[in-house]
């Protein structure tokens, strides 16, 4: 859903820089120029980034495209039916595609491999080989969830198979890696833990709430579980809850981790109906900075409903796609800078290198910003 133009004037800054002098390029594939009977192009995820290249993707008409970082010149795209995430690692991209996964080159976009497709040329039907969510890349490894309870890991060069395991449930969200398990959720609120050298069971865990396709993170020396109304951290060593934030009657949003850092959207619930069907979609949305004790430290309202966040382990600071891009302390919780491009809206996670910030817009520009963090380091 987007956002109402005027809401940035209600997001509150020391600083609000409306001027644009900040746009280092700006750039759109040819083919999201204009589309013919459409309502336009939508960029649904995080654009990934490369050594060289920023790498985004659209639908309406879908695909997976590549910008120069220097320029914005566009490096080369691929067309691909129901492109959802992008995966990026070793100067390659993921690309969770088609329900499977083609692995490309992030500087020129040839393709590495790709895993094959679940509908067999005769016609038939592999549950196992239809991926479910996005893959997990961690060193040499990836994994992935597959259709009936398929859990696989492959060598991430080559794609070559190292094992598969068939769980009870069918996993729910993407997996995780931390401690060398491969950590994930499935059917009925179940957790695993899984040897990432074997795939052998380590553990498995029950969970309260509904932790179903909200996902989990890693962070804060261990891993956290996203549920309806609240947020669990888990040893990754056996699944052991060791701290929880909630907040019933409320909606956990987006989150963003680091080492030692870990923030959180909460929601109030608002009613819905579309399409003649009653929903809940999330409404005063608040940024918190979590605590390991289950406290939360501080509370900043944002201007829009659905914010994401992004945090930044080199610069120290937590970054807001919230219609523009804005820059918070994560000591005192302000919002030190508020970015605001008049003909553009921002609304998934930007992503920071160095001195500069990438971002898409929510009709498919890629937008290259210089940081507002690095002046300040300048200026002190």
């Amino acid at each position: 859903m987007k956002e109402p133009r005027d809401q940035i004037a209600s997001c509150q800054a020391d600083d609000i820089d409306r001027t644009g002098s900040r746009v280092v390029w700006r750039t759109r594939h040819p083919s999201l120029m204009s589309v013919p009977g459409r309502n336009g192009p939508f960029s649904t995820t995080r654009p990934a980034l490369s050594a060289t290249t920023i790498i985004g993707q659209a639908s309406m008409p879908s695909l997976i495209w590549a910008a120069s970082k220097k320029t914005g010149e566009v490096m080369w795209s691929h067309r691909f039916r129901h492109v959802t995430e992008l995966v990026q690692a070793h100067d390659r991209v993921y690309a969770y595609v088609e329900e499977r996964i083609v692995c490309l080159d992030a500087s020129n976009g040839d393709m590495f491999w790709e895993t094959p497709w679940w509908r067999s040329t005769g016609g038939g039907i592999d549950g196992g080989q239809r991926i479910v969510r996005r893959p997990t890349v961690a060193e040499e490894r990836i994994v992935w969830p597959g259709a009936g309870g398929v859990v696989t890991c492959a060598d991430a060069h080559s794609g070559a198979l190292k094992w598969t395991v068939k769980r009870r449930g069918t996993a729910t969200s993407p997996l995780v890696i931390k401690e060398n398990k491969v950590i994930g959720i499935e059917t009925p609120g179940l957790l695993f833990g899984l040897d990432i050298s074997d795939g052998r069971p380590i553990w498995q865990c029950a969970v309260p709430g509904n932790p179903m396709y909200r996902g989990l993170a890693v962070g804060l020396g261990g891993v956290l579980v996203r549920l309806d109304d609240a947020i669990l951290l888990l040893r990754a060593e056996d699944g052991a809850i060791e701290t929880r934030w909630s907040w019933p009657g409320k909606l956990t949003g987006h989150i963003a981790v680091g080492t030692a850092m870990a923030f959180a959207i909460r929601s109030e619930p608002e009613d819905n109906i579309f399409n003649g069907r009653h929903g809940v979609i999330p409404n005063d949305s608040h940024i918190l900075r979590l605590h390991r004790d289950g406290s939360v430290l501080w509370d900043l309202p944002s201007s829009v409903r659905r914010p994401r966040i992004a945090w930044d382990e080199q610069s120290g600071f937590l970054f807001e796609a919230c219609d523009g891009v804005g820059v918070i302390d994560p000591t005192t919780g302000r919002r030190k800078h508020l970015i605001a491009i008049p003909d553009a809206a921002f609304y998934e996670s930007p992503v920071i290198d160095g001195d500069h910030i990438y971002v898409v817009s929510f009709d498919g520009e890629l937008v290259c910003l210089r940081s507002p963090v690095a002046d300040d380091d300048r200026a002190s």
